[in-house]
């Protein structure tokens, strides 16, 4: 009786420790973080790595911010003077002593030049955050589309594999009816080994774009990653003008260029207001050598006859310069690129169109009809085989051709950050 009881708390024992051992395989499965191409653009733009280097880099210029708003942006100096005063005819003599504390004021208003620099700055950095999350997006997107492809190529050549083993199964039946010689069957064994090591060299494209997609959208290394979503077919409808508009306004090169240009320019009235006269101001106490004490307000004035940083001025004015003719040039860029892109997706919407009406339908017939009269012993093997290297490119062209279709709309995304170019 006791053995019975032993033996029954001990399969009990067993069968709990199988159930808690699959459950964390079950909660994993279960817990695939679902993405669509959309999905992985917006979590680039937020949950990417690299935005800390920005959040880190936005603290410290806010603390520039502050150092540009202080009212006194030179230090108070002291002057001393003291020395003895002699009386004409007289033996005695007395000491004079003097002390002023001077605050020097800008007459060019270096404060508010200051603070317009940083504020240029701020709107720079503003600038490099929003062109970054659009890259940073445009990455993540890009590594879904990569992972998609991965997915599409795995399906491919395991429906090839299968292909080669019936083409194995249809060789050994022929040989063993006298019908085929045996390299019929041999080369297709050779086939379907060679099937399978494409399939895996396939599953590992697979596992290193869904190591990229993971680090693009900030998820864990061994988060369980599920795609959802079709890729879009759609055809674009561009107004060349508007879509040049645009660009010219939005591309990143071109909003990285206007914040550059604009913190040149305030640099350079900056170093102008720095190098101009300053107003000196303050308390001066006397002792004369009588035993008077004089107390005055002292006043000095820089006479604007030399401007004493006019290299410094000049530098910043021709670094000014270069930044607007810069900034005219990447809107020259912007617009070829728009125009580029345009005729990019316009290409690859008409390989597809291609690829899916013609090439690929007829492809598939001929390896029917090939396989078919291999069977029946009217068909050669290599005919097959041709029929099956043509259908197995062509698939293969036509799931990179539908990724090429959704990168274009994602490139014009970039281009503009308008939302309706989003697939």
């Amino acid at each position: 009786m006791l053995t019975a009881v032993r033996w029954t708390l001990t399969l009990c024992l067993l069968l709990s420790t199988a159930a808690l051992s699959a459950a964390p395989e079950r909660t994993r499965k279960s817990s695939a973080v679902r993405l669509s191409l959309t999905e992985a653009l917006r979590r680039g733009q937020r949950a990417a790595p690299e935005l800390r280097l920005l959040e880190a880099r936005r603290r410290q210029e806010a603390e520039l911010g502050r150092v540009a708003s202080a009212w006194l942006q030179q230090p108070p100096h002291l002057e001393l003077s003291a020395g003895p005063r002699l009386f004409p005819g007289s033996q005695g003599a007395g000491l004079d002593v003097s002390a002023s504390l001077l605050q020097d004021f800008s007459l060019r208003g270096a404060r508010g030049s200051r603070r317009a620099w940083a504020a240029a700055r701020r709107r720079q950095l503003d600038t490099q955050r929003a062109v970054a999350q659009r890259e940073l997006g445009t990455r993540a997107a890009r590594a879904w589309l990569d992972a998609w492809l991965a997915r599409a190529h795995y399906a491919v050549r395991e429906a090839e594999l299968k292909t080669c083993q019936e083409l194995l199964r249809i060789a050994a039946a022929r040989v063993r009816a006298g019908r085929s010689a045996p390299t019929d069957e041999a080369l297709a064994r050779a086939l379907v080994a060679e099937a399978r090591a494409e399939l895996l060299r396939a599953e590992g494209q697979q596992i290193d774009a869904d190591a990229a997609l993971r680090y693009a959208t900030g998820l864990a290394p061994d988060a369980p990653l599920a795609l959802h979503g079709r890729l879009a077919r759609r055809e674009g409808s561009f107004e060349e003008q508007r879509l040049l508009a645009q660009a010219e306004r939005a591309h990143p090169k071109v909003q990285l260029a206007d914040g550059s240009a604009a913190v040149h320019r305030q640099a350079a009235h900056l170093a102008h207001a720095e190098s101009g006269p300053w107003l000196s101001f303050g308390p001066s106490v006397a002792r004369e050598g009588t035993g008077d004490v004089v107390v005055q307000a002292q006043l000095g004035l820089g006479l604007p006859f030399v401007e004493p940083q006019a290299l410094e001025v000049a530098a910043a004015r021709v670094e000014a310069a270069e930044a607007e003719a810069e900034r005219a040039r990447s809107r020259r860029e912007a617009a070829q690129d728009a125009l580029l892109a345009m005729h990019e997706q316009e290409h690859a919407l008409e390989a597809l169109d291609g690829l899916e009406r013609e090439a690929l339908p007829a492809a598939q017939e001929a390896l029917r009809i090939a396989t078919r009269q291999f069977e029946l012993g009217s068909g050669e093997l290599s005919a097959t085989l041709e029929a099956r290297r043509v259908l197995l490119e062509l698939e293969l062209r036509r799931a990179t051709a539908l990724m090429n279709v959704n990168e274009s709309w994602i490139h014009l995304w970039w281009l503009t950050g308008d939302a309706r170019y989003l697939p």
